[in-house]
């Protein structure tokens, strides 16, 4: 009975022990990055940070690559028919996100949970400095000339850094660089996704 006994709180150690650390990882913030460039083709770059920027990686989006060779008419033959399969598959999930969306009291409780999980992200850096231009400068200065001036007042009066600069040329461009940092508990998520789990609405979709 002692073995047993001293078994058993070796385990309960154990797993408090393991509950502990899990915490204490989940309370470690994490950062999301991403910067876009846009200069003729967007590239985007994403970083993690985690261990407060011990441990972190990068990855890269649009930079192009190799390019692919051409499929065999066998290999076409088998996308249509997937295609063909794919068409039916997003059909029926259609209906299915149909049936889910009408679900008394779901979108409210979809909405609580965004709202909650928007107040456990908190956001570091914002920064944005594009030339952009409609290729008409009627258009460019009827359309892009407000959203100058808005930025232009954001950038004085927010913490943040934005700049719009209209670009009255004949073809249209857009083009310049943006930052975006936020900072994230990812404990703080817990407690909303258990609630958003549990909640009536929720079961109700499960049944």
């Amino acid at each position: 009975t002692y073995d047993r006994d001293g078994q058993i709180l070796w385990v309960v150690v154990a797993l408090s022990i393991l509950i502990a650390l899990t915490a204490l990882a989940l309370s470690i913030p994490v950062d999301l990055g991403v910067r876009a460039e846009v200069h003729g083709k967007p590239v985007f770059h994403f970083r993690v940070d985690w261990l407060f920027g011990r441990v972190g990686k990068t990855f890269h989006s649009g930079a192009g690559g190799p390019t692919a060779p051409k499929a065999s008419a066998e290999k076409k033959a088998k996308g249509k028919a997937k295609a063909g399969r794919t068409g039916r598959t997003a059909g029926a999930n259609a209906r299915l996100v149909w049936d889910v969306v009408h679900v008394p009291g779901l979108p409210s409780s979809v909405a609580r949970l965004v709202r909650r999980l928007g107040g456990c992200i908190r956001l570091r850096t914002l920064a944005a400095d594009f030339r952009a231009g409609l290729g008409d400068p009627m258009d460019t200065a009827m359309y892009v000339g407000p959203v100058c001036q808005a930025a232009m007042f954001a950038d004085l009066w927010a913490p943040w850094s934005l700049r719009l600069v209209p670009a009255f040329e004949a073809e249209p461009v857009i083009e310049g660089e943006g930052r975006l940092s936020v900072r994230v508990r990812p404990i703080s998520l817990v407690p909303p996704v258990i609630a958003f789990l549990c909640a009536p609405s929720t079961l109700r979709t499960a049944v």
